[in-house]
């Protein structure tokens, strides 16, 4: 990384190659602090191996060591799967790179996060959940890791939010803040409600 910024190249990325390289965002951290001007990042990083809130709280922790400098480059990879013995179709590549793509299209429409949706057969994308791991005949299986599709509360705020509304009197219920009681049968908790002082597990309140 310093023979890369002494030759004047602008950026500098490291493979996610957990089992063949060494850790990522360590690497990355010590590049940081060894170089002033180069941009870095993960060329690239898979959803698949790295949940994408973790990967996420590794990029914000590491710009704040390099502010205007981190870059992140996201894939479905190979030999990340491929090395612990998964084939690509088996890491739900595609439904996991969805998922994020429609997690972070929610926040561009206003969503905010649902941290009880997981409790609830997935009814949002907003929610940050574990993969979903059985085993099929001895082996591990993840073909229904994540879910593949937007869910029954996503369905509800995009229609609140944005549907026309006829002129004068309605009967439209509002969110469950508002008081509604015809929401959809879910669960819904922010960051801030999701936990209690005491509990370390997320909850959510019936809607």
């Amino acid at each position: 990384m310093k023979l890369a910024e002494s030759l004047g190249y602008d950026t500098a990325w490291i493979t996610d190659t957990h089992l063949i390289c060494r850790e990522l965002w360590v690497t990355l951290t010590a590049c940081a602090l060894a170089t002033s001007r180069i941009r870095l990042g993960p060329g690239i990083t898979v959803p698949h191996t790295r949940h994408i809130s973790v990967t996420a709280s590794a990029a914000v922790t590491l710009e704040e060591l390099a502010p205007g400098r981190v870059v992140v480059g996201v894939g479905t990879g190979g030999s990340a799967a491929q090395t612990m013995g998964l084939t690509l179709g088996q890491t739900a590549r595609i439904a996991t790179l969805e998922a994020m793509a429609a997690h972070e299209v929610g926040h561009t429409l206003g969503f905010a996060h649902n941290f009880g949706a997981s409790t609830q057969g997935r009814p949002s994308v907003m929610d940050y959940p574990a993969p979903r791991v059985k085993l099929t005949g001895g082996k591990i299986d993840l073909s229904d890791a994540y879910g593949k599709d937007i869910g029954e509360w996503d369905r509800f705020l995009v229609d609140w939010m944005y549907a026309d509304v006829p002129a004068g009197p309605t009967t439209r219920c509002g969110p469950p803040s508002a008081g509604c009681t015809s929401s959809p049968p879910t669960r819904w908790a922010t960051p801030w409600g999701s936990r209690t002082t005491s509990a370390p597990r997320r909850r959510g309140g019936p809607r």
